[in-house]
């Protein structure tokens, strides 16, 4: 038993795991995600996530999107953030009215652009990124 733990141990190389992990974690608080252009984004944290929202729903859909409607997406993720600031500033009690009046809101928009049920996923996304940020300001 003992020379199996040592073996799988040795699989392991905790140096290279730390300095990925480490890089990652770098690149996460900076925000520096490959692709996403961040200078269109002015610094609007929220839009960017909005925006990776689409990307992280729509996977290899995604770049043809992009390359049709690339500043349509960027114009919705700011669309999307306006929408979420104002159901916030309106529902700052209820944070279960800010999801139901954020959906109710951008499902005709997103509906138009990806289809319903990629509009439901993207909401999803939206949806969780008010839990973990915007309402929490």
């Amino acid at each position: 038993m003992k020379d199996a733990i040592k073996k799988a141990e040795s699989l392991f190389d905790y140096k290279a795991q730390f300095k990925l992990f480490s890089e990652l974690e770098t690149l996460v608080d900076d925000r520096d995600v490959p692709d996403l252009p961040t200078e269109s984004f002015q610094g609007n944290k929220h839009a960017q996530a909005y925006y990776g929202a689409f990307k992280l729903v729509l996977g290899a859909g995604f770049t043809t999107l992009e390359a049709d409607k690339g500043e349509q997406l960027i114009a919705e993720a700011f669309e999307i953030d306006q929408v979420v600031n104002r159901a916030v500033a309106e529902n700052s009690l209820n944070p279960v009215g800010i999801e139901q009046d954020v959906r109710k809101n951008l499902l005709p928009r997103l509906f138009s652009l990806v289809g319903l049920d990629k509009a439901k996923e993207v909401l999803d996304e939206v949806v969780q990124i008010i839990r973990n940020g915007v309402a929490n300001r």
